[in-house]
This record gives structure tokens, C-alpha cells and sequence, in this order.
């Protein structure tokens, strides 16, 4: 149960739900949703003909459209949900959903409408900074770009840059995680001064292994003053 409730389903599938910034599930601000169904091929990719953009829930696409009916509980005054296209980008201007009562959103996703396995969901209204002293206070400026290059090829441009840039100095930390939540690899940690930072991406994980080809997210959290921001972008890394 938890903060997740499903209530319907129009067929056999099952479903993830992964926090992106390490913070729990009802208070990320960026979270993943993943549903995968009984004719999914785990080694699907978003390129060529095998995708699920060719005859979604026909032959020969893999994966067979479900319908579910969620309730969420967070702690949030809205939030937004995007249907994830084949880059990983957000399709569209996404799905304002306010709550049914106090904390608690009902959605329904419907992947014969959607043509995803993926969805991603911010939470709004819930990360205004306050102080110490429970007085609130202006976010300090926080810029986080696209990584470059993107995509990005290991064999031929050996990694790709992140940068990020601080209003003022404060603890920063910077991970790269896939598309199920699991962290891959922390890039960076610890205090960092104001101004413009760069940081390396080779492809690999923690112990140095390469991984897979495909999405990956690469997430900041930043702690300046008794406030804390999180940002997000995305990567797609080929073979």
C-alpha cells in the first residue's frame, strides 16, 4: 500500500514507481512510473522498428496497452504527469492534477491513449524554502543544462559534460540514475562554490563497469542557508 493505491486495471501488468531525487516517494519532487505488461521484450529499445510506436498493441509491437486506476498519496498542492516519448522527453504539456482531498491525487493512465511505458511526475507547490527559523525564503538561483553531448556515445566522444551553476555556495550532489530509480553512479558531493561547474560522465557505474545503452536521468540536489533544491535532466547514452 503506502503512498501508492491501485484500484483498477483493464489487464495483467506490473508497475514501478521510483523516486529520482532520494528523497521518499510523497515528497520527491520528481518521480518515475513504469509499467510493464506480460508482452513486454526486456530488451526494447526506442529506435527503429521494434518500438511501440509501430501498431502499439498489435503485432509486431511487444507491449500489450493497459489502463490503470491509481491514488497517490503526497505531500504536494498539485501535481503534473507526462507521458515520456522515445528520448525520454516530456510529451506535451503533460496533466495538471489537483487533489481529490488533502494529499491524495487519482489518475488514471491509460497506455492505448499514452503509447508509453514511461510517465513522470512532479510534485508542485511542495518545495518552497524555509528557514531555520520558519521564515521563508527565496530559492537561491540554481541552473542545471543539458548535458552535452546528448546523446552521447562512449566508443566515440568518450563521455559527456554536466554543468551546473550556484547562486551561492552551498553542498551539492550530483548522481546519475537509470530509468528505474537505481542509482548508477554519484559524480560529485560535498561543497561547491558559486559560479559555473562541470563534471564527467564515461558510461560507467560505480565499480567502473560500463552500462547498458538506453535512458538515464542525472539528478542535483543543492543545500544553501537551511533550504534545499532538487533538479533533473535527462540522457540518452547509444550504443
Amino acid at each position: 500500500m503506502g503512498p501508492l493505491r491501485l484500484h483498477s486495471a483493464s489487464g495483467f501488468a506490473s508497475c514501478s514507481w521510483a523516486s529520482l531525487d532520494g528523497a521518499p516517494l510523497t515528497e520527491a519532487r520528481y518521480s518515475l512510473f513504469t509499467i510493464t505488461t506480460r508482452t513486454q521484450n526486456s530488451g526494447m529499445i526506442w529506435e527503429g522498428t521494434r518500438t511501440i510506436h509501430n501498431s502499439w498493441g498489435k503485432a509486431p509491437t511487444w507491449i500489450e496497452p493497459v489502463r490503470l486506476g491509481l491514488t497517490l498519496t503526497l505531500r504536494s498542492d498539485s501535481i503534473r504527469v507526462w507521458p515520456l516519448d522515445g528520448s525520454g522527453a516530456r510529451r506535451g504539456s503533460g496533466r495538471k492534477i489537483v487533489p481529490a482531498s488533502a494529499g491524495t491525487f487519482n489518475l488514471i493512465l491509460d497506455q492505448s491513449q499514452d503509447q508509453t511505458v514511461w510517465y513522470g511526475i512532479e510534485q508542485l507547490g511542495a518545495l518552497s524554502g524555509v528557514s531555520d527559523r520558519g521564515e521563508a525564503v527565496q530559492p537561491a538561483a540554481l541552473l542545471l543544462k543539458q548535458s552535452h553531448p546528448n546523446p552521447f556515445r562512449v566508443s566515440t566522444q568518450g563521455h559527456t559534460e554536466i554543468t551546473f551553476r550556484l547562486g551561492q555556495p552551498g553542498e551539492i550532489r550530483l548522481v546519475i540514475y537509470d530509468l528505474l530509480g537505481r542509482q548508477v553512479r554519484e559524480l560529485a558531493a560535498g561543497p561547491a562554490g558559486a559560479g559555473e561547474t562541470s563534471m564527467r560522465w564515461d558510461g560507467r557505474d560505480a565499480g567502473a563497469r560500463p552500462v547498458a545503452q538506453g535512458l538515464y536521468f542525472y539528478l542535483l540536489e543543492y543545500a544553501e542557508a537551511g533550504m534545499r533544491q532538487h533538479t533533473a535532466g535527462k540522457l540518452l547514452l547509444l550504443p
